[in-house]
């Protein structure tokens, strides 16, 4: 899988994952539940590796 970030409309940042075939179809999805989640995950995972 590739990460990037990309500069979307009024500057705002976009990460973007690339993955699955890539002699498959093109597909775009937007899943602005998965960065909140993520985000979540991180912020509990780093203070699980506190305690």
């Amino acid at each position: 899988m590739k990460a990037h970030t990309i500069t979307g409309g009024g500057g705002i940042q976009l990460h973007v994952e690339e993955t699955g075939n890539r002699r498959g179809r093109p597909f775009v999805e937007n899943a602005p539940r998965f960065n909140r989640e993520l985000r979540a995950f991180t912020k509990a995972a780093a203070k699980a590796r506190v305690r």
